[in-house]
């Protein structure tokens, strides 16, 4: 039976994860000055939302893989991993080509839906094969 309390290195994951989204919102809005370009709200919002699903996946990560496994988790991980790459890669070139918002939009809203269809079928199928297992 796996612990259901809050472990050391899950505190740990959560305060690397934290400076992790300081220094990513640091460089959106100070070094990038994304307030004055037009993708500001929509690159904002999605960056948000990748910080969110990386600071759950990191601070959580001793209670999802108690919960769905370790090859699962992983499996979590390993999306996460490619979504973030391939929103801040496209940001990169986004704010240098000057793209419009409304492609800018559609691309992550894709690439957002792409993630989704990976990795919740990963954590939906692992939760339920833990559950059976037990």
């Amino acid at each position: 039976m796996h612990k259901k309390r809050f472990s050391a290195g899950s505190a740990v994951a959560l305060v690397l994860s934290l400076l992790l989204a300081g220094i990513v919102l640091f460089w959106v809005l100070a070094v990038c000055d994304l307030q004055s370009r037009p993708l500001f709200v929509p690159a904002l919002v999605f960056v948000l939302l990748n910080l969110a699903a990386i600071i759950f996946i990191s601070a959580g990560g001793t209670w999802l893989s108690g919960k769905m496994g370790i090859a699962f988790f992983t499996g979590i991980c390993t999306a996460t991993i490619l979504y973030t790459l391939a929103q801040f890669i496209h940001f990169i070139i986004a704010i240098g080509t000057g793209m419009s918002a409304e492609g800018y939009v559609l691309y992550h809203l894709i690439v957002f839906f792409l993630y989704l269809l990976i990795a919740l079928p990963i954590g939906i199928f692992g939760a339920s094969r833990e559950k059976h297992a037990s």
